[in-house]
């Protein structure tokens, strides 16, 4: 699988991205460039334990190649649970729930959820 259907839309361009089998981690600067938006997925056959363990991995990876990074932050829609979930076995915690404006034009409660620098 390509790293876009991983994902299930295109990768940004120029985003940073990792991958260990059909697990990704695809990682964007933030205007604030001590800060970057994170984004994971699994193809569905890849899901479960090794997945979790591979996006540590990449984490850890991104974090050994980005020193001057200081915080990651996710921001799934507060409707998805599996993506909330998934942020919390991988060290993320939420910080808040916001109304966001997506790109599709529909206002959404939308998680906020962040990584300091481990």
């Amino acid at each position: 699988m390509s790293v876009d259907e991983i994902l299930g839309q295109p990768a940004p361009v120029g985003a940073t991205v990792y991958r260990r089998g059909d697990v990704v981690c695809v990682g964007m600067p933030l205007p604030d460039l001590r800060q970057w938006e994170v984004h994971v997925a699994a193809a569905p056959h890849a899901r479960g334990r090794e997945a979790v363990a591979a996006m540590r991995s990449m984490l850890t990876e991104f974090w050994d190649s980005h020193p001057d990074v200081d915080e990651l932050i996710a921001v799934p829609r507060a409707e998805n649970r599996a993506v909330r979930v998934t942020n919390n076995l991988i060290g993320f915690a939420l910080s808040e729930k916001v109304k966001v404006l997506w790109p599709d034009g529909i206002e959404r409660e939308t998680c906020i959820y962040r990584m300091p620098r481990p």
